[in-house]
């Protein structure tokens, strides 16, 4: 009796600590560059953000050192000076920050509907015990591993919807993944609030109007001091296509 009086203390404790954890520390790589990321929750309010930290933004390359296994990327740390992104999340809403030469956006990504497809495959992830993921997302098809674990709805990025935390999520041509770091646990957690009142405050197929219009021309001042055609602007980032024109 005395036993299962432990056991049941344990599992208590289990889910107590687990339901606890609202920071998560990530890695974010995204062709040839590593950048850390924060994802804060406050179950209170049911709100997170995902803090996307552009001045930690870091160059990758191949290493020649005999030491290091060729597969294994050396990190060269790179300054910048670009703010950081803000991706402010309640449910399936969703809006972010976002510079765009000396203007600061705050964007409505009101199209936003991420449509998962739940596997069996298991695997353990540092420890933790995985399940499998996928979905097509604006253009990138998506593999990702979550654990119920921590039983979060919110993830990395643009990510929400899983039954679980989001451990590794990676698109299938390599250009971009998540890496789940570490974990803390906090009291409380006071969501940054950044001051908007100047930003620019657009739906996202209006932000993505003002920077195509940026893109191609400065894609047209090169293309004239080479005398060569100029081509509409075509996107290479993470999201490739919008459902407006789909």
């Amino acid at each position: 009796m005395k036993k299962n009086k432990y056991i049941i203390v344990f599992f208590f404790l289990l889910c107590l600590i687990t339901y606890s954890q609202n920071i998560f520390h990530y890695s974010y790589f995204v062709k040839g560059e590593i950048r850390e990321g924060v994802l804060l929750y406050d179950k209170n309010i049911d709100q997170a953000v995902y803090i996307d930290l552009l001045s930690t933004t870091k160059k990758t390359q191949k290493t020649e050192d005999k030491k290091i296994k060729e597969d294994v990327v050396a990190v060269i740390t790179a300054r910048t000076t670009v703010a950081d992104r803000f991706f402010y999340k309640r449910e399936n809403k969703l809006k972010f920050t976002q510079g765009l030469l000396k203007t600061m956006y705050l964007v409505d990504d009101e199209t936003l509907e991420i449509n998962w497809k739940l596997d069996k495959i298991e695997k353990e992830i540092e420890g933790l015990k995985c399940q499998k993921a996928t979905t097509q997302f604006r253009g990138r098809e998506w593999e990702v591993w979550y654990t119920t674990e921590i039983p979060m709805y919110y993830g990395p990025w643009k990510f929400y919807g899983l039954p679980g935390l989001i451990v590794l999520a990676k698109e299938n041509n390599n250009e971009f993944w998540f890496k789940l770091e570490r974990t803390e646990t906090k009291n409380k957690v006071d969501i940054p609030v950044v001051n908007v009142k100047d930003y620019k405050r657009v739906t996202l197929q209006e932000f993505d109007k003002d920077e195509s219009e940026i893109m191609e021309g400065k894609d047209g001042i090169a293309s004239r001091n080479y005398n060569e055609e100029i081509k509409p602007y075509k996107r290479n980032g993470i999201e490739l296509i919008y459902e407006w024109e789909e």
